[in-house]
């Protein structure tokens, strides 16, 4: 999913668990995952999420983001 999006968009050195690559990891639990936005409600946050690493640096962590680690930059 990552890589194909990468590939179309042309950003080297990501989207692929790969020696080099940047480590952009979303750890999740498939059996609770799961989209809790509505049309009326679109800022709730997704189930089953419980870790994600943007760069290597972990930003969530059990469902609690670190806003203090800019790992990331905006595209």
């Amino acid at each position: 999913m990552t890589g194909a999006a990468a590939d179309r968009f042309g950003i080297k050195s990501r989207g692929y668990l790969k020696a080099g690559y940047a480590a952009d990891i979303t750890v999740f639990d498939y059996a609770v995952i799961r989209d809790n936005n509505t049309r009326q409600y679109t800022d709730r946050r997704p189930s089953g999420i419980e870790h994600v690493f943007i760069n290597g640096a972990q930003v969530l962590n059990y469902g609690l983001a670190n806003n203090e680690i800019l790992a990331g930059q905006v595209l």
